[in-house]
This record gives C-alpha cells, sequence and structure tokens, in this order.
C-alpha cells in the first residue's frame, strides 16, 4: 500500500522505476581542497570560464559577500601573475618630419602617448634622427636614400623594448618596422609600424607585395599601424579600391581587431577621396 502522503508516494513512485537510487545526485569536489563538498557544508559556485563549486571556508569569503562575478582564488593567482599594460599610441603619416618637429612635440605634450608610429620620415642618412625628450627611437630609412618614405617609432622611456631584427624591413617598396614591448621577464605585444606607397605596380604584384608586408603580423599579440594607402568600409572610407578589400579579407579572417574610431583615417583636400 503506498502512503497517501504526496511526497512520500513521489518518493514510492520513483523507487519503483528502478534506475533511480534513493539518494541521487553527482558528489561535488571542491576545486581548492580537491574534499568532496558534503550536503551539510556551505559551498560557492566560481563564475570563471569553466564553472566550478568550492568550499566556503576555502573560499574565505562569507555568503553574503558572494557576487554573481566571483571567481575562487585560483583564478586569482593566475590573474596575479598577468600584468595589464595601458598604452596610448600616436600614429601619423607626417610627409616630413624635419620641418613639422616642433609642431609634432606640440602634440606629444599634449597627448603624451606612450609610443609615437611615424611614416613618410623623409630623412636621409647624413640627417639626424629627430628628438623627443624621454622617448627612445628606431629609425628605419628607405634603403635608396632618395628622401622618400621612412619609418620612426618612438618608444616612451618607462618601457622596455626591443627592436625585432628578423623581419624584412623593405619589400618591394613596402616598409616596416617592428618593436616588442617587454612586460617584466616576458615579451607581450609587438607593434608593427608599416608603410606601403600608393600602387605602383601590377595588381598582382601589389597583392603580393601587400600580403608579405602584413601577413606574418596578423596576430593577436600584435598591433599594427600605418599608412598602407588603401580603402575599404572596414577603417569607414567613402571610396573603395583593391588593395583595401584585400587588405579586409585578411583582417577578417584573423585574429585582429579593428581600433579606429567610427570616422575616417584621412582627411584630404579633395573631399571625394579618404
Amino acid at each position: 500500500m503506498l502512503s497517501w502522503r504526496p511526497v512520500l508516494w513521489l518518493r514510492e513512485y520513483l523507487l519503483l522505476a528502478g534506475d533511480i537510487e534513493s539518494n541521487p545526485g553527482p558528489k561535488w569536489i571542491c576545486s581548492l581542497c580537491n574534499n568532496i563538498i558534503k550536503r551539510t557544508q556551505c559551498s560557492l559556485r566560481c563564475n570563471a570560464r569553466e564553472q566550478h563549486w568550492v568550499h566556503e571556508r576555502c573560499a574565505k569569503i562569507k555568503a553574503e559577500q558572494y557576487t554573481e562575478k566571483w571567481t575562487c582564488q585560483q583564478h586569482k593567482d593566475k590573474e596575479r601573475g598577468k600584468r595589464k599594460i595601458n598604452l596610448t599610441l600616436l600614429q601619423l603619416n607626417i610627409n616630413g618630419i624635419r620641418n613639422k618637429l616642433e609642431e609634432l612635440k606640440e602634440v606629444v605634450q599634449k597627448k603624451k602617448p606612450h609610443v609615437i608610429m611615424i611614416q613618410e620620415t623623409k630623412l636621409q642618412k647624413q640627417h639626424k634622427t629627430p628628438i623627443l625628450e624621454e622617448y627612445s627611437t628606431v629609425r628605419c630609412d628607405r634603403p635608396q636614400g632618395n628622401g622618400g618614405g621612412g619609418l620612426l617609432t618612438y618608444i616612451h622611456s618607462n618601457l622596455q623594448f626591443r627592436e625585432l631584427t628578423n623581419f624584412q624591413t623593405y619589400i618591394n617598396g613596402a616598409e616596416r618596422s617592428v618593436v616588442e614591448i617587454r612586460d617584466g621577464r616576458n615579451f607581450t605585444l609587438r607593434l608593427a609600424n608599416i608603410y606601403i606607397p600608393p600602387r605602383d605596380i601590377n595588381a598582382d604584384q601589389d597583392e603580393i607585395r601587400t600580403n608579405q608586408c602584413i601577413q606574418e603580423l596578423l596576430t593577436a599579440d600584435t598591433i599594427l599601424a600605418g599608412d598602407v594607402n588603401a580603402h575599404a568600409p572596414l577603417w569607414h572610407s567613402s571610396i573603395t579600391d583593391a588593395r583595401g578589400i584585400y587588405i579586409e579579407e585578411l583582417l577578417l579572417t584573423s585574429d585582429m581587431t579593428m581600433m579606429n574610431e567610427e570616422t575616417p583615417t584621412r582627411i584630404p583636400f579633395d573631399q571625394t577621396q579618404r
């Protein structure tokens, strides 16, 4: 005879099903002490990407302090070993730096960037490197020495860095200079300063050159900045061209994220071009 009490009645039916235990449920293991969390013990859910449970005593917080974003100590320990770097970057095609250095100094004084990436410096071998106080420089002149092109990267003195010389600096007219910002003993971020001149070769050759300049730099630990003389919707150009569409495809199929605000990257005298 089944009990008339609803709870007992339901319990009897569950047991008659044959595959239900009298005390169902998985055993929960505390991720901090690796012991079973008993029914009589208070536990807290860690809201990391892979959620799990820990004893309240192991968490070392009270239940009333718990929030939906709380994570346990093992994740905090991992985060403590990582140093987050906040960087302000300034990128500019200066079209000749020698007669614009004072203006650049005014902008730097106002913006106080950590890194400055400049294209078309138009420096030649006999020219001294323009100095900005409190900044180190990485200079890369156009090899022909004709006064065109040229890159300068300024890195603030409070940053540790090294120049990466394993990257080819001149590729059939395209130029690039790559440095790596250091965080303690670990190298954490690459900064690539690039310049690709307006198209002066056929479309197929231009695509090969663009690929060689950019492709190997499209990694999650790299910031790419420069003037690539290309137009595409991704960086809010009002017109498009073949190089722009090709670079857009490279970026959209990579781990890169566009950092530009929703404004054109260039405001020309002729407003039909951007």
